[in-house]
């Protein structure tokens, strides 16, 4: 896993030919946030998925139809490719958060700024526009006003995004859908702030925030959990359903109750420390590391032993039931996705359940499950022995994917666009139990300098290894520079190798203010004798 050089040294006078070999592997990048997307229901053509990497580049692998894998083509990818910088930004520039949706993508940039691109047909992208952009572009300020929106947080939906500012102001733009009736809220072009009547300054605030199709969430400033949009299914948990043909919008946030006594004015409300919203319904992680559910349950996807159907209403919170053997069971972070739950544990482990198509729960099956299980960390483990997932990070949509202890990516179910990012395309062949994503780009060299000096004749051997022809140079070590690409994508030069340049036969140091080298040949510095034994003998004649 090193560059390498061989020869490592050679004549000053340059024209050494050397071999220049990047390493073997690329896998020492590691990735620290992973978002699966594309999970607009009935729609088949989703499946791709967003990652940021330990290196600061954000990757994208899967569908591509509308250009949400942001690498400027509309070409599906079964393996990550980088996302490029946005134009206009600094060289140093990395990606620091990204969000998937269903065929669009979000990210936060360093310098602050929220960047979008893929699918445009709700304003989704935030750019004053509907047209779709295959490449990264800056979301504009609210209310299409100042030169970019800045943010620490976004989150993306299927046609919906939101962000949450430095100060705890939420941002939404897009639209939400009822989920029943295609019944939508009105496309907004650009970001506008989430209105709050109970707040001094009218303005919504939180400090945590989750958007999916029909309904938004967030973890208020108070420490209570909020909701709004769409009521179909008891997805806002406010003991309440406006049921699955409603018209209805609740543009306000409400907070969620705590239990079937709570009213609007009085509560008790939930408190919670992080909220995920899926498709229809929603997770919570209480303040005692409960996990917390409401909102439809036809798949099981609350996690409390029953199924209740499409069309019934869980309007309140619920405690999710672990299995009684495991102990008390504290959540650090819950994902909810299309019908289905994951939960990550104060033990690293890794639990789902709720609908189980194409094996996304994980659990090498395709059987949906009322109540959470473990996720298996390959084909040969068991439920009873595992071994199983031991993850850091979690992303539930239309497939699963997780980020593990070791930083590597896992995903399972789907894969018929290769979201999986194992380099395969499985079409409707279920994936049920985790695959590692291959990442492994191979470098690609496109210069070397040798103490900042161009080597010449640069030829392509074995494997990404480039043969040159050195400059000439002074006696001594230098360093070499190597300029690469990964996919496509400009990276920093490498500096770690060495050359050192040995003196040639017949040449002398550098002489003179001028440095001119003088080059003396054997016949020369003969004649150079013969004439000083000469005027010797005339001196002492």
């Amino acid at each position: 896993n090193q560059w390498n050089i061989n020869p490592d040294k050679g004549s000053q006078l340059g024209s050494e030919s050397t071999t220049i070999t990047p390493p073997h592997s690329t896998s020492g990048i590691r990735f620290n946030q992973i978002s699966s997307g594309g999970y607009a229901p009935y729609d088949v053509t989703g499946g791709y998925s967003l990652a940021v990497g330990s290196d600061g580049k954000a990757y994208a692998w899967g569908n591509n139809k509308y250009g949400q894998l942001g690498n400027g083509t509309t070409t599906q990818q079964s393996t990550p490719v980088p996302v490029p910088k946005p134009a206009g930004t600094p060289m140093d520039f990395t990606y620091m958060q990204a969000a998937a949706g269903g065929h669009h993508s979000l990210a936060i940039g360093s310098d602050g700024y929220v960047y979008a691109w893929g699918n445009n047909d709700h304003g989704q992208l935030g750019n004053n526009t509907k047209s779709n952009s295959s490449t990264p572009v800056r979301v504009h300020g609210p209310n299409n006003f100042g030169e970019g929106l800045k943010a620490i947080q976004v989150s993306a939906g299927v046609w919906s995004s939101t962000a949450l500012g430095a100060d705890g102001t939420v941002y939404t733009w897009g639209s939400l859908q009822s989920g029943w009736n295609h019944t939508e809220s009105s496309p907004q072009t650009v970001p506008t702030t989430v209105k709050d009547p109970s707040d001094a300054s009218g303005v919504f605030h939180a400090v945590q925030i989750s958007t999916h199709w029909s309904f938004d969430m967030a973890l208020g400033q108070d420490g209570y959990v909020y909701t709004w949009g769409y009521n179909t299914n008891g997805q806002l948990g406010n003991n309440s359903s406006d049921g699955t043909s409603t018209t209805v919008f609740h543009p306000t946030p409400s907070r969620v109750f705590a239990s079937s006594q709570s009213t609007a004015a009085a509560g008790p409300w939930l408190k919670a420390v992080q909220v995920s919203a899926g498709v229809l319904h929603a997770l919570a992680i209480g303040e005692d590391g409960n996990t917390w559910s409401w909102g439809m349950n036809a798949n099981g996807e609350l996690g409390n032993g029953t199924s209740t159907g499409e069309a019934v209403a869980n309007p309140l919170p619920v405690r999710v039931q672990y299995p009684a053997n495991t102990g008390t069971v504290t959540a650090v972070q819950v994902s909810a996705g299309s019908y289905l739950s994951l939960v990550v544990d104060t033990d690293g482990n890794t639990w789902s359940w709720g609908w189980n198509s194409y094996g996304k729960l994980g659990d090498n099956s395709t059987s949906d499950r009322t109540i959470p299980g473990k996720v298996f960390a390959s084909a040969q483990s068991t439920s009873s022995a595992g071994p199983w997932l031991n993850a850091a990070q979690i992303s539930a949509g239309y497939f699963s994917s997780a980020i593990g202890t070791d930083g590597y990516a896992k995903a399972w179910g789907r894969n018929n666009y290769g979201q999986l990012g194992n380099g395969t395309t499985s079409g409707e062949n279920p994936n049920p139990v985790p695959v590692q994503v291959a990442f492994n780009l191979p470098p690609v060299i496109t210069g070397v300098r040798f103490d900042q000096t161009p080597a010449t004749g640069l030829k392509r051997g074995d494997g990404s290894s480039v043969t040159v022809l050195t400059p000439a140079h002074q006696p001594g070590m230098v360093t070499v520079s190597v300029d690469y690409t990964l996919g496509s994508a400009l990276q920093q030069p490498d500096t770690s190798l060495r050359y050192t340049y040995l003196p040639a036969a017949g040449v002398l140091p550098r002489a003179g203010g001028e440095g001119i080298l003088l080059a003396l040949t054997t016949g020369m510095t003969g004649m150079g004798g013969v004439l000083a034994s000469r005027r010797h003998r005339r001196e002492q004649h």
